[in-house]
C-alpha cells in the first residue's frame, strides 16, 4: 500500500483558527491593563455626570428663584388694599367702617410689594393700635394677593351722661371708645350717671383712676354688657327698648328701668363671696318673678330689690339704698 503524504499546502493544527482555545501566557499577562483603563474611564464619567447634575441643580434653582421673584412682582401678586378681607365685617357703629381700618395699612401699600413679602407682624401691631380693635385674632396672606384678617371689635355698652355735647362711650371692659360713634347702629345702651368726670380720657385706654372710681367703672361696664346681652336674648324678662340707666351709690348701684321705676341691683361686681347672689342668679330671679307674677309693673314709682332668693317690691319708698 502506498504511503500517503499530506500535501505541502495542507492546513496544519498550528495554522487552524483558535476560536475557543485558551489565551497564551503572554496574552493573559497583558489583559489587566485594558480593565484598569475601563475602570478609570467609568469613574471619570461618573464624576463628570455628578458635576453636571450639580451645575444643573444650582442653575435650575437659580432660574426657579428668578421665575418666582418675577411672578411676585407681577400686578396680580402685588399687595392691594382692595384685596384685604375682614372675616368679621366691620360693625356699623364704627364711624368710617372698613375705610378707617384700611387707613392704618396704607403705609404698607405705598411701595409695590408682593403679598408674600408683607411684614405680617408689623400689620398685626398696627391694627392693634386702633381703639376699636379688641383683639387681632389672625392675619393670613394667600394666592394670588389676598390678605385675610380676623378681628374682634369693641362694642359700646355705656354712654356716660354729661353736659358736654360729645358723648363718652365705654365698652364692657371700661375702655374709652372714640367719640365718632354711629349711635343709630349701637342699639340700646346703658346710660351711666356720674358726679365727676376725669379731666383727660384717651380712646383705647381704660377709665383712669383720677377720682378713685376706676374699679367701679370696670365692674359697671362689665355688668352693663351682661345686662344688654340678657335683654337681647330674653326681652320679656327686662323689656326696655330705649336702654336702661345706672346710678352708682358707693359700691352699690340702682338700675333705672323707666323714669321713676328702679331696681336695686346691689354690687356691680359679679359676687363670688356668697354674701349676695351672682349676676346669673339675679337674672334667674328676675326671670322666675316674671314667669310667676308677670312682667315688672313699670308704672308710677315702683322700686324693686333683688335679694338672694326673690324680687321684693317697695312702692313709693322714701329713699334708695
Amino acid at each position: 500500500m502506498a504511503d500517503v503524504h499530506p500535501a505541502d499546502d495542507a492546513p496544519t493544527l498550528e495554522s487552524a483558527p483558535r476560536r475557543f482555545g485558551r489565551s497564551s501566557s503572554a496574552s493573559a499577562s497583558s489583559s489587566p491593563a485594558p480593565r484598569r483603563f475601563a475602570s478609570s474611564r467609568s469613574a471619570r464619567v461618573v464624576v463628570a455626570l455628578a458635576i453636571l447634575a450639580a451645575i444643573l441643580l444650582v442653575g435650575g434653582r437659580t432660574v426657579l428663584d428668578g421665575v418666582i421673584a418675577w411672578i411676585r412682582t407681577r400686578p396680580t401678586h402685588t399687595f392691594d388694599l382692595d384685596r384685604v378681607e375682614f372675616i368679621e365685617p366691620v360693625p356699623a357703629w364704627i364711624s368710617g367702617g372698613r375705610a378707617r381700618l384700611l387707613a392704618g395699612l396704607e403705609p404698607f401699600a405705598k411701595t409695590p410689594r408682593s403679598i408674600h413679602d408683607l411684614p405680617l407682624a408689623a400689620i398685626h401691631a398696627e391694627l392693634s393700635k386702633d381703639p376699636w380693635v379688641l383683639q387681632v385674632d389672625r392675619i393670613e396672606s394667600s394666592f394670588p394677593n389676598r390678605l385675610t384678617i380676623r378681628l374682634a371689635y369693641r362694642r359700646p355698652v355705656i354712654r356716660v351722661d354729661r353736659d358736654a355735647k360729645r358723648p363718652i362711650m365705654l365698652d364692657a371692659e371700661g375702655v374709652v371708645l372714640p367719640e365718632e360713634v354711629d349711635t343709630s347702629a349701637t342699639g340700646p345702651l346703658v346710660t351711666l350717671f356720674l358726679e365727676r368726670i376725669p379731666t383727660e380720657l384717651v380712646a383705647g385706654v381704660a377709665w383712669p383712676n383720677e377720682n378713685g372710681d376706676a374699679e367701679m367703672i370696670r365692674d359697671v361696664s362689665s355688668l352693663s354688657g351682661f345686662l344688654l346681652d340678657k335683654m337681647r336674648a330674653e326681652p320679656k324678662v327686662l323689656p326696655s327698648a330705649k336702654g336702661i340707666s345706672i346710678y352708682p351709690r358707693g359700691d352699690k348701684i340702682w338700675v333705672e328701668l323707666t323714669p321713676d321705676n328702679f331696681l336695686y341691683w346691689g354690687s356691680a361686681s359679679d359676687s363670688e363671696s356668697g354674701k349676695e347672689a351672682s349676676r346669673e342668679e339675679k337674672w334667674s330671679l328676675l326671670r322666675r318673678h316674671v314667669e310667676q307674677s308677670g312682667p315688672l309693673a313699670l308704672v308710677e314709682s315702683h322700686f324693686y330689690r333683688l335679694t338672694k332668693d326673690r324680687v321684693e317690691l317697695v312702692v313709693r319708698p322714701k329713699g334708695r339704698g
